[in-house]
């Protein structure tokens, strides 16, 4: 601002006052309007630094409302799948119930399964058992009946004359041989029992319990009959020399896997157990 000063000299003391105070007047306007221009300027910045906070707080709000949507909506989703596990939860556990219950069922049938087998078992061996006892009675019952019907026909035979004793005599030893080979299916010798006092006649052949029994007979040294008889062995079972009686006669029997035998007689059971280890051995 420029402020024209008349010169001095030409003015008076009051003209001076005047100036001065006229002077002072634009001075003060000046730096009215300056300040309140600056003043002007520092409220518009003012002004627009609040229109720009303002926005910015407006955009800060919207983030935040944005983000509390954001918010919101994942504690939705977190309630809904927390509401839809507790459900999937719930079903397991009830899966998991039926499962346990369907698996002690089964277990109880298992043992009920185990508990009859193991009933079925005990019932087979115990009818394996009575099964072996009652073929150890059967054979027991067909030997003794098959002895039995040795010695009814070797006492049938003895009361008859030493002619009619036998079929085939000992002249005609082979063909004995021949015959009661091929009746009994297997090779059959005539053993020479002389050294025991036993002395060869010839031989028959008879049925004992179905079965063809050939007899090699012999008169011991009282001229009483002896006789060694064989039969073929069904079921192959082997068995050593053991004694049986029927009435006053003696029997020795036993079996190889081809055939049965029994030495029968009235001669001691000491003299027809050592025929029976000769005939075995040889």
């Amino acid at each position: 601002i420029v402020i024209p000063f008349p010169s001095l000299h030409v003015l008076s003391s009051e003209r001076v006052l005047q100036a001065l105070a006229a002077s002072l007047a634009l001075v003060v306007v000046g730096g009215a309007i300056w300040l309140s221009l600056g003043v002007q300027g520092v409220v518009e910045e003012g002004r627009l630094a609040r229109l720009a906070l303002e926005g910015q707080l407006d955009q800060a709000a919207s983030e935040r409302q944005a983000q509390q949507a954001r918010i919101a909506a994942l504690e939705d989703e977190v309630r809904d799948a927390s509401v839809a596990t507790g459900a999937r939860l719930a079903e397991a556990r009830e899966a998991l119930a039926a499962a346990q219950a369907r698996l002690a069922e089964t277990a109880g049938r298992l043992e009920a399964v185990q508990a009859a087998r193991a009933d079925l078992q005990r019932q087979v061996a115990e009818q394996a058992l009575d099964r072996q006892a009652l073929q150890a009675r059967l054979a027991m019952a067909e030997e003794q009946s098959w002895l039995a019907q040795v010695a009814q026909y070797h006492r049938g035979y003895a009361g008859q004359s030493p002619a009619r004793q036998v079929e085939i005599k000992a002249d005609q030893r082979d063909a004995l041989i021949a015959w009661l080979s091929g009746q009994l299916g297997q090779d059959v010798t005539v053993p020479n029992l002389a050294d025991d006092g036993m002395t060869f006649i010839g031989g028959r052949l008879f049925f004992a319990n179905g079965q063809p029994v050939g007899q090699i007979a012999y008169h011991d040294p009282d001229d009483q009959l002896f006789g060694y008889c064989l039969t073929p062995n069904d079921t192959g079972e082997v068995s050593a020399p053991t004694r049986r009686q029927s009435g006053d006669l003696n029997m020795v029997t036993w079996s190889d896997p081809e055939a049965r035998y029994v030495l029968v007689g009235w001669v001691p059971f000491e003299q027809i157990e050592a025929i029976a280890q000769e005939l075995r051995a040889n």
